[in-house]
């Protein structure tokens, strides 16, 4: 059973007995947050790795590439050294031609996989792989033209130069691809050896390396959007980012559509036939493939403002925004906690129309366009929070902002979407905070950036939270943008997350930015 089917599932056990109004208490405040992060559940990521040095027989094809998820191939000059491995390639039947390879001197196999010893950083050249080709048959070896396939290809360059287009039996000839990273993440590639040996043609191998991990790096193209916050960004497809509205430095509501390309770092302003209203602090992820979902938000700027209760979604097919059917009660609410799952989105309380703090948890399914108040134990009415999807069945809460003392949290809990039921983390250990961001970069892997604390002063803390440790670490990069807070924050592969805008200043006093920033995290284990 699908991911999808899953949740489906557990929304019609749902069904019965749920209340569907959330819980509100009185009271009024000016803290607007377009909270919104999630890990994409459409970026795959390879289930099968070898380390450095080591070759495997099974690999996942790299032709979708974990940062961007399009495809592509390259090809060009290169140079310098990483570890080989060890096996055989010597599969053929006796006599005609016999392919024979190794990488830095260690024998591989068709379809291995390999890893980069380092890592390097972005605009560098790092590990190379030296390919020696061998004959070890009786007839000559007949070599094509080599490849770089897979959308990694951009950051990886072949030097083929000196290759043999024939080789005789008992000899070789070499060539080799380096690693040269342009943006930052995890980078596959699959190198292709087209030959006419029976068995094996045509040979490829597969490498992976990463840029420098724990790292912020600052993209910002020279167009784009205008400066704002209070606005969320979402995986629409893989290498595809899309961000709507907010407010602007005047305080206005916005109601723009724009994508972000993670592979040319490039905006595009849309023009949909359709579109919401509109506002800020809206909440907003992806729902599967090509699907973002958008609700609620609000409009009005000062303590509290008019909450709303539309749902919109944005196909990537039509590139046009198209209102939910909303077959049920959606919560009427801003600054809500929205993390999305493949088939719908997940959230938990915000400011109402009292205007108050809100508790209560919600699940949109988009096939049925039909919101579902789950009747569980939850963290209290509070806004601001960030919650965060791991991909794997389980939505991560972090922090928030309550008109009862402490008005901050530093609670965390984990939310089973199949079962739904909560668990709080025993050590938290961000301390109070709210108006930030929390993503999963892969499963088991959370990582949280910026807000405020109870004193409104922004932050600008790069936090790890890994669910199998229960810990919660300050991973202290060594560069790191500046403290802000009502951002947006989504992740873009196995270790890459991208954070556009935000308001930098404390309180009302400040102003809001148009800033691109790239986050590559420590590298899967």
């Amino acid at each position: 059973m699908g991911s999808h089917d899953r949740y489906i599932l557990a929304f019609a056990l749902l069904l019965c007995g749920c209340p569907d109004s959330p819980v509100g208490s009185g009271g009024d405040t000016d803290d607007d947050d377009g909270t919104s992060s999630s890990t994409d559940p459409t970026t795959g990521s390879p289930t099968s790795e070898t380390t450095t040095g080591e070759a495997s027989s099974t690999t996942e094809d790299p032709t979708v590439d974990p940062d961007t998820g399009s495809s592509g191939s390259s090809s060009g000059p290169g140079s310098s050294s990483t570890g080989g491995s060890e096996g055989s390639s010597s599969t053929g039947t006796p006599g005609g031609a016999e392919i024979e390879v190794t990488v830095n001197e260690g024998a591989v196999e068709t379809s291995a996989s390999l890893i980069a010893a380092n890592t390097t950083p972005v605009g560098d050249s790092g590990d190379v792989f030296t390919f020696e080709v061998t004959n070890t048959g009786t007839d000559d070896l007949a070599l094509g033209e080599i490849a770089l396939t897979g959308a990694g290809a951009d950051h990886f360059t072949l030097d083929d130069a000196g290759v043999a287009a024939s080789v005789a039996s008992g000899e070789s000839t070499t060539f080799t691809v380096t690693f040269s990273p342009t943006n930052g993440g995890l980078k596959d590639v699959r190198v292709v050896i087209p030959n006419n040996d029976d068995d094996e043609d045509p040979f490829a191998v597969d490498l992976r390396a990463s840029t420098t991990p724990n790292l912020w790096r600052n993209i910002t193209p020279e167009t784009g959007p205008a400066a704002r916050y209070n606005m969320a960004l979402a995986v629409l497809e893989p290498g595809t980012l899309l961000t709507f509205g907010g407010r602007d430095i005047e305080g206005a509501s916005l109601g723009d559509t724009w994508t972000f390309d993670v592979a040319t770092e490039v905006w595009t302003e849309l023009t949909p036939d359709n579109s919401p209203a509109p506002r800020f602090s809206y909440g907003m992820d992806n729902a599967g493939d090509g699907l973002v979902v958008l609700a609620g938000g609000t409009s009005v700027a000062g303590k509290g403002g008019v909450a709303l209760s539309d749902t919109w979604h944005f196909d990537a097919g039509a590139m046009d925004w198209v209102m939910s059917a909303n077959n049920g009660t959606p919560p009427v609410r801003h600054q809500s906690a929205v993390a999305g799952f493949d088939g719908g989105i997940f959230a938990y309380g915000g400011l109402d129309d009292t205007p108050a703090p809100a508790g209560g948890l919600f699940l949109y399914d988009a096939g049925t366009q039909t919101w579902v108040a789950i009747d569980v134990t939850d963290p209290g009415d509070i806004m601001a929070a960030a919650a965060a999807f791991d991909g794997e069945g389980v939505v991560t809460l972090s922090g928030g902002f309550a008109f009862a003392q402490p008005n901050v949290s530093a609670a965390a809990f984990d939310f089973v979407l199949d079962d739904s039921t909560i668990s709080q983390h025993a050590d938290p250990a961000v301390g109070p905070i709210y108006s930030h961001e929390l993503v999963y970069l892969r499963p088991g892997f959370a990582v949280a950036f910026g807000g405020r604390d109870a004193e409104q002063a922004p932050l600008d803390g790069t936090w790890s939270y890994e669910p199998s440790a229960g810990t919660w670490v300050d991973l202290a990069p060594t560069v790191s943008p500046s403290a802000r807070f009502n951002f947006g924050m989504t992740a873009v592969g196995e270790n890459k997350a991208i954070m556009f805008g935000g308001f930098v200043g404390q309180g009302q006093l400040g102003a809001p930015i148009f800033e691109v920033w790239e986050y590559v995290g420590p590298l899967p284990e």
